[in-house]
């Protein structure tokens, strides 16, 4: 890539940044709410990192002495608030304002999955299709639960592992990398079940794209990896 090139892709890349930071700035002002009393604000197993253990043996709402109860298996969340609390206590604003960071490290991920995939029309093509729907990614509205609701932090936590999971996959052909996808995908279906939708797309593209090899090899290692959530 040229250096031109390269300085549009960060210009586009800091643009991406601040627009989707404009666009949520007042939610750093908003508080705990609803399900936060019980997953953060009330939850004593974020507060020490001895409780590792807890997290990857229970769900993610605290109910005193029962320990961490709930209907779905999220570790990598309650984590991800144990990270927020040691960074910020429970200072509501901290934590929007790591929430925010990923949604908006997502919004470029999307940008780089998109001018790859995009690639085969010319750079200035994919660059221009990758950031328009980043853009849109930033600032829908279908988003906004997932990016102020400090309870809803899944959502963009199994999106962040998913995209890097297909990003790795896009990059080599080498079995390691495959094997790391792999690794990132279990780190998506920790995050939020919901990533299961990852390996069907992801496997049917490369067979799409007629690289059915290493179709089938990632259908294994990711299948595999749903294998040990399950």
């Amino acid at each position: 890539m040229s250096l031109l090139g390269k300085l549009i892709s960060k210009t586009l890349i800091l643009t991406i940044f601040l627009i989707g930071f404009l666009a949520y700035l007042p939610i750093l002002r908003n508080g705990f709410v609803w399900d936060d009393e019980e997953q953060v604000v009330n939850n004593s197993y974020i507060r020490s990192f001895t409780n590792l253990s807890h997290i990857f043996k229970g769900s993610t709402f605290a109910s005193g002495g029962a320990g961490l109860t709930g209907w779905y298996y999220k570790p990598l969340m309650t984590l991800w608030f144990m990270f927020n609390y040691r960074l910020w206590g429970l200072n509501p604003g901290g934590f929007h304002l790591c929430q925010l960071f990923l949604h908006l490290v997502n919004c470029v991920l999307i940008f780089i999955l998109f001018r790859k995939l995009f690639k085969e029309f010319g750079d200035s093509k994919a660059k221009l299709v990758g950031f328009c729907l980043a853009i849109v990614f930033a600032v829908h509205p279908a988003n906004v639960e997932s990016v102020a609701y400090i309870s809803a932090s899944q959502e963009f936590l199994y999106t962040f592992f998913l995209l890097l999971t297909f990003l790795f996959s896009l990059a080599s052909e080498k079995s390691l990398d495959i094997i790391f996808g792999g690794i990132l995908y279990f780190l998506a279906l920790l995050s939020k079940e919901s990533a299961i939708v990852g390996l069907p797309i992801i496997v049917l593209y490369f067979w799409q794209a007629g690289k059915k090899k290493k179709s089938l090899w990632l259908a294994l290692t990711l299948f595999s990896s749903f294998l040990i959530y399950f």
